[in-house]
């Protein structure tokens, strides 16, 4: 189960995060807390099974792909389109 969340998130952030971005230093150290948050809950939730652990999984899913949209906003302030 935690590998088909894994996958979802990966493509829910590709889906919204511009080429390039994960060149960015910036986007992983934007991200690093979020990232952590989401992979202990995910491992408690792997380990326990329970309910209240699920529920923190989907809420550091979320506070990350959020955290992604923040950085995908630094990242075009800081690289203006030609």
């Amino acid at each position: 189960m935690g590998t088909r969340i894994c996958t979802n998130l990966t493509h829910a952030v590709a889906h919204l995060t511009p080429p390039g971005i994960g060149a960015w230093p910036t986007a992983w150290e934007l991200t690093a807390d979020a990232s952590t948050d989401f992979l202990v809950a995910l491992a408690e939730w792997e380990e326990s099974g329970e309910p209240l652990a699920q529920l923190r999984v989907s809420a550091t899913y979320d506070a990350l792909v959020e955290v992604w949209l923040q950085a995908t906003r630094e990242y075009a302030a800081s690289h203006p389109s030609p």
